[in-house]
């Protein structure tokens, strides 16, 4: 029973992994086709931004099910929030003197953001809606 309970648990991880194998391969031919659609194929290109906006699209994508072709949109709600996530000076303050921060109620994330992921994660719990994306599995389990 344990031995078929096993194989089960590793079909069924294996097939999460394929699930957002397929995902990030969308997200990456999103990212090659606003290259493509550049004017100029010998315009530098910033690198930075491009990786960025994947990982942004990844993250949005395999852990909150959202699709958010962030090249092409690149001020969605999704990525104004997660740049300002983790401010420099919240994190300092929290490595150096954890003690003050939890006497003065200063909170290691920014609460405006993290308050939106908390929402966006609540409305993934809430919402019924079935996809395919392994983050609402992900979410829903835990």
């Amino acid at each position: 029973m344990a031995c078929t309970l096993y194989t089960l648990l590793v079909f069924l991880k294996f097939a999460l992994m394929m699930i957002m194998v397929i995902h990030l391969f969308q997200v990456a031919q999103n990212v090659m086709t606003v290259l493509k659609k550049k004017n100029n194929p010998y315009e530098p290109v910033e690198m930075e931004r491009v990786v960025m906006d994947f990982t942004m699209d990844c993250i949005a994508r395999t852990v909150f099910s959202m699709d958010l072709n962030t090249p092409e949109n690149p001020d969605n709600e999704f990525c104004k929030y997660g740049n300002n996530f983790l401010q420099v000076w919240r994190f300092i303050l929290g490595m150096v003197a954890p003690g003050l921060c939890e006497w003065l109620h200063i909170p290691l994330f920014n609460p405006k953001a993290a308050k939106y992921f908390e929402n966006v994660r609540h409305t993934l719990n809430t919402d019924g809606r079935t996809s395919s994306f392994p983050g609402t599995i992900f979410f829903v389990a835990f």
